[in-house]
């Protein structure tokens, strides 16, 4: 899974998953922080996906 990090105006920016037509998250105060929290989105949706597919959800 990938995403898109960004530098904008107010600061860093994630969008999730990347190159489509998905909502930028932010701003983050820095690159660090921004990287951070796509981290943490793209593991809360695999472990999401992971419990929907074993039928815990």
């Amino acid at each position: 899974m990938s995403y898109d990090l960004e530098e904008h105006r107010n600061g860093w920016m994630f969008r999730f998953p990347a190159g489509e037509a998905a909502l930028w998250f932010g701003p983050f105060p820095s690159q660090e922080a921004a990287n951070a929290a796509a981290l943490e989105a793209v593991e809360e949706f695999i472990a999401q996906n992971v419990k929907q597919a074993l039928g815990l959800k």
